[in-house]
């Protein structure tokens, strides 16, 4: 992913995903920034200053300077616990549920 108005990219190569700068005519600087990526096509998408990237088995978020498992800063909410077949139970968070 080309980061516009510099001269950097962020290419998933092989095994290892990159920081390119000096892209596209020149190789100033080519840093590892992770060497144990899948190794088949992937994804980035660019959301709130950060490259997001999906390999089918890693989910990074790289904000410039880190790279970082958004696994490890993913909130998952607690909705309900001990859901009894009576339908008696606390709810802890409320559900949004998308029907069509």
């Amino acid at each position: 992913m080309y980061i516009w108005g510099t001269d950097t990219a962020i290419v998933h190569i092989g095994t290892e995903l990159k920081k390119w700068i000096g892209f596209p005519s020149d190789v100033t600087s080519l840093t590892t920034l992770k060497n144990d990526m899948q190794d088949t096509e992937s994804v980035m998408f660019y959301f709130k200053e950060a490259i997001y990237i999906l390999d089918g088995e890693n989910y990074l978020k790289y904000d410039g300077t880190n790279l970082i498992d958004v696994s490890s800063i993913a909130y998952i909410p607690t909705t309900t616990i001990s859901r009894s077949p009576s339908r008696r139970w606390r709810d802890l968070r409320r559900c949004k549920c998308i029907a069509t």
